[in-house]
């Protein structure tokens, strides 16, 4: 019955049942693990008051835990710095000021709500795990929490607040909400880290996270993502999402630290409409946009020049929407532009460009699917892939060759309009190219070919056509084509040299049929000859 004056006591035994600690006057240390269903009496009031430290461990080790009807009431212990409790029974925690670290493993636990006092306390450290029971978690939305670590199968909604992302991991299947609140430090590859234990996320948000440069992520589940409440001071300069669900996103508005978003890469089958006035066209290096429902986009803002100013920043433009009408690119100034829409797409074109362009439409059920002629953009361009665009009017295209002085790249391929005076028109003005590719054509015809290599600048290597034929028609025989080539060793060479290309890549298509048939007809023997002697192993 003497009291026992004890600085720290440790007791580790599973056997015992019954545990009299009354008597202990001031350990400011205690450590215990004991068994299931050990009876414990704890310290005096006045003693629990001064403890610092207290480990609980009441879980059998390697078999499940069962629950007990007598709950675990550690209220007294207020001056605590550091808490670890196991236990199958009920817990009812201190309201611990000065608490630290905190450690958690409960598995009959059902609720637990700390936001009242922790917020005031100077929890540094939790850790909630073995709790599959926990339906209901309310963390502190304030206060000194940099060490989060949730092992929890069956809570659906999350409201995360850390001062500092010391340390974040979370192993929550079954959550269907986040919210993470302050999280200063936190990275691209620690949220990565976080909401890979998150599989069957759907709504996610971000408040203050200044720190956070990048979100790269793949969730198949993700419907929705608010980004709205970033700092004012945020550093988030790229954005990359692969989400098939995602339905609704809202970005950050601009950054007062001038780091805005720079690279935007999304991905979604779900999307109808997209809002991207919070960005600037001068800011961007690269927008991809593949999402085939998107019907709405409001685009980036242009950024106010100073009287003569001009905006060096170029970058890359990527857009995949079947079902978008209407396309305001008045105030980018692309270096690649990419776009493809299986609907009637009105489009108002970049009013400037860098000094070399590289534009691929694919729009097969617009007219109107070039910048119109006399803009800018046309004297910039070197590369212009139209492969696709069946109901093209190659009208803005002949009108604009002349304008085309530095085109070395053009495709108009399954362009089922374009003629033979379009074509020529169009290699007579581009004095540059190189690379030409009218193949699906039905209205080239061999005498347009003949028309187009005549007409072409020597700098021609490379003609891609359904068949280009004889140098001249054998019968009845064409009089002015035969002079021509017979009065130019030039002319004659540059057809050899297209045919030999054209040979070539026939060749390589002959190899590459030639070796599938090979591998399907050794297929079909091996498969034979096994077939074929099952009956004599059988025998």
């Amino acid at each position: 019955d003497d009291s026992v004056s004890l600085e720290s006591f440790e007791l580790q035994a599973r056997g015992i049942s019954n545990l009299d600690l009354s008597c202990l006057e001031k350990p400011s240390i205690v450590l215990l693990r004991l068994s299931q269903s050990a009876e414990i009496l704890l310290p005096e009031r006045s003693v629990a008051r001064r403890m610092r430290q207290l480990c609980v461990d009441l879980l059998p080790r390697g078999c499940e835990a069962h629950h007990a009807s007598k709950a675990l009431d550690l209220r007294n212990f207020v001056s605590l710095e550091a808490l670890e409790v196991c236990t199958a029974s009920q817990l009812l925690l201190p309201e611990a000021l000065k608490l630290r670290e905190l450690t958690l493993q409960v598995p009959a636990l059902t609720s637990l709500d700390i936001s009242d006092w922790a917020i005031y306390s100077e929890l540094r450290k939790l850790k909630i795990s073995r709790s599959e029971k926990l339906a209901t978690l309310r963390l502190p939305r304030g206060g000194e929490l940099r060490e989060l670590s949730l092992d929890l199968p069956t809570i659906q909604d999350l409201q995360i607040y850390l001062k500092v992302a010391e340390h974040l991991y979370l192993a929550a299947p079954a959550v269907q909400q986040i919210s993470f609140l302050g999280c200063k430090g936190l990275t691209a590859a620690g949220l990565s880290r976080a909401l890979c234990g998150c599989s069957a996320l759907e709504r996610l948000n971000l408040t203050h996270c200044a720190d956070l440069e990048a979100m790269r992520f793949t969730d198949n589940m993700l419907s929705e993502l608010d980004l709205q409440g970033l700092s004012r001071v945020h550093h988030l300069q790229a954005l990359e999402l692969d989400a098939p669900r995602l339905s609704h996103l809202w970005l950050p508005a601009p950054s007062l630290s001038h780091h805005n978003l720079r690279k935007l890469v999304l991905q979604s089958q779900d999307l109808s409409s997209l809002d991207l006035t919070s960005l600037f066209w001068a800011d961007l290096l690269e927008i991809s946009l593949t999402a085939p429902r998107l019907a709405t986009l409001k685009p980036p803002r242009e950024a106010t020049r100073l009287p003569g100013e001009r905006i060096s920043c170029q970058h890359s433009v990527y857009i995949d929407a079947d079902k978008l009408t209407l396309l305001d690119l008045s105030g980018a100034r692309p270096e690649k532009l990419q776009l493809h829409s299986l609907a009637h797409m009105s489009i108002t074109w970049p009013r400037d460009a860098p000094a070399a362009m590289d534009l691929r439409v694919e729009l097969p059920n617009a007219k109107n699917a070039l910048p119109p002629a006399g803009t800018r953009l046309w004297s910039m361009l070197l590369s212009l892939n139209c492969s696709g665009c069946k109901a093209l009017e190659p009208k803005s295209l002949v009108l604009s060759a002349s304008a085309c002085t530095w085109l070395r790249h053009l495709s108009l391929e399954g362009c089922m309009l374009l003629c033979d005076a379009s074509l020529l028109s169009v290699v007579q003005g581009a004095k540059r190219l190189e690379v030409l590719n009218c193949r699906a054509c039905p209205k080239i015809t061999r005498l347009g070919i003949r028309a187009v290599v005549r007409a072409a600048s020597p700098v021609l290597a490379s003609l891609e056509c359904d068949e280009l034929g004889p140098i001249v028609r054998a019968w009845p025989p064409d009089i002015f084509a035969l002079a021509t080539w017979l009065g130019s060793t030039e002319l004659r060479r540059r057809w050899l040299r297209l045919r030999k290309a054209e040979a070539l890549a026939t060749m390589q298509s002959a190899k590459r049929l030639a070796g599938g048939i090979l591998l399907c007809l050794s297929t079909l023997s091996v498969v034979a000859v096994r077939v074929f002697l099952r009956p004599w192993r059988c025998t």
